[in-house]
């Protein structure tokens, strides 16, 4: 089940997502403090962050900010009644995936999750010059060298071959 964290102070918006989400069988958690979503969005794990940008105690352009300086991928998509041009370019810019202004049309919201929980899915099969990464396994290149959780797994020439196309595709 895919974990979403909801930072939103409008109380109203925030139980009507985690109600509709729910429904979509998501793992829904929501916070209203844009501090205390840092902290938890830096422990927890989650698939996807839907982050206001107004926010008490910290705005969520700066929760995203210091979340990509620590190395935090979680995708975020920033809902905000800030609509002007430069707004979405800040979220942009901060780390955001996907920006999408008040009011919102609940189905586009949930068409713009499935994409963007997706596009994530698709981006765990890292690729790297000198490595592929799928889930748990990485093929070394230049080693020849397979791993199943950090450990050695022998190959012969022709398995580490195939097993490399097979990553590429």
């Amino acid at each position: 089940m895919k974990k979403i964290l909801i930072v939103e102070d409008d109380l109203a918006i925030s139980m009507g997502l985690e109600v509709v989400l729910k429904e979509e069988n998501y793992d829904v958690m929501t916070v209203n403090d844009g501090k205390l979503a840092y902290e938890i969005a830096m422990k927890e794990p989650f698939n996807l962050i839907i982050l206001d940008v107004m926010l008490p105690n910290k705005t969520g352009f700066e929760i995203c900010k210091d979340l990509r300086k620590n190395k935090i991928l979680i995708p975020i998509l920033f809902l905000s009644s800030k609509n002007e041009e430069l707004d979405k370019i800040v979220g942009f810019e901060t780390g955001g995936d996907d920006y999408m202004t008040k009011p919102f049309s609940l189905i586009e919201l949930k068409l713009r999750i499935k994409a963007i929980l997706r596009r994530a899915d698709s981006t765990n099969n890292e690729i790297s010059a000198d490595s592929y990464k799928l889930g748990n396994y990485e093929l070394i290149l230049d080693k020849y060298d397979l791993y199943l959780d950090n450990k050695p797994i022998g190959l012969s020439v022709k398995e580490f071959n195939l097993i490399k196309l097979l990553m590429e595709r």
